[in-house]
């Protein structure tokens, strides 16, 4: 009777133990096929333009946005909750919109809905600036030479298409001092003001509506006042008629501060 018992207990104890080994085992398959780190097939990246960081794209399809569950998280409260995803398609990648509320710039032109993008292409959302690369998908030649969209824009305000066909030509930046979000000055002419229809809008109070103006003249920038009720001052001197710009100068808006980067990137 007692030899029953004992081997009753072993059969069961056998039969718990081998239970309890084949959910570790199992538990175990299953962290290693969810969050595994090795062999990942990088196929694009971000680089952030104000801090450097690179996010590595592993997967055919990212959202990015403010949200917490995108794949590319940008905290930055001018970026809306879901911003844009990126998609990889045959021809190469795409960026669709996905009902941002200030929309989305590829190399300082507006997209409408959706676009191709390019390695070296750089997106903006808000603040928020990103280079894309992905050195299997260059733009193409024809493209460059002869692009529609570049025909379309007032001859004063061709972004950064212009900044292609002059090589070596930089790229000036302001930068907010009290967020360290990055403005990339593509174009040649910018209003500043807390009007919609201003180039670079600063939703504050002490800011006038058409508070300042960004001239680019040659391979130099000048600021100007437009009349302020606040005044604009460039490293603590009010502004009279129209200044040139140097290299880490401040310039005050209405309270707000920026520093001006003459040369942030080459083309």
């Amino acid at each position: 009777m007692d030899l029953q018992l004992l081997g009753a207990y072993g059969g069961l104890i056998f039969r718990v133990l081998l239970s309890v080994s084949i959910l570790f085992f199992l538990l175990i398959s299953l962290l290693l096929l969810f969050n595994r780190n090795y062999g990942k097939n990088v196929i694009a990246r971000f680089i952030n333009a104000i801090s450097g960081e690179t996010v590595d794209i592993s997967s055919w399809e990212v959202s990015l946005g403010r949200a917490k569950t995108c794949d590319i998280v940008l905290n930055n409260p001018t970026v809306s909750r879901f911003h844009a995803v990126v998609v990889r398609r045959g021809k190469g990648w795409m960026i669709f919109d996905t009902n941002s509320k200030s929309g989305i710039l590829v190399n300082g032109k507006k997209i409408d809905k959706r676009a191709f993008i390019y390695d070296g292409d750089i997106i903006s959302m808000g603040t928020s600036v990103l280079t894309f690369r992905s050195p299997l998908f260059k733009r193409p030649q024809a493209q460059k030479k002869s692009d529609a969209a570049y025909q379309k824009i007032p001859a004063e305000r061709k972004v950064v298409t212009a900044a292609r066909k002059d090589a070596g030509r930089a790229i000036s930046a302001l930068v907010n001092l009290a967020d360290q979000s990055l403005v990339l000055l593509f174009a040649e002419d910018y209003i500043i003001g807390r009007a919609a229809d201003c180039d670079i809008v600063l939703p504050v109070m002490t800011v006038s509506k058409h508070h300042a103006r960004l001239l680019r003249q040659g391979s130099s920038w000048r600021l100007e006042d437009l009349r302020s009720r606040a005044g604009t001052q460039l490293n603590g001197t009010d502004v009279i008629g129209s200044v040139p710009l140097r290299g880490g100068d401040v310039i005050n808006v209405g309270g707000v501060y920026f520093r001006f980067i003459a040369d942030y990137m080459n083309e």
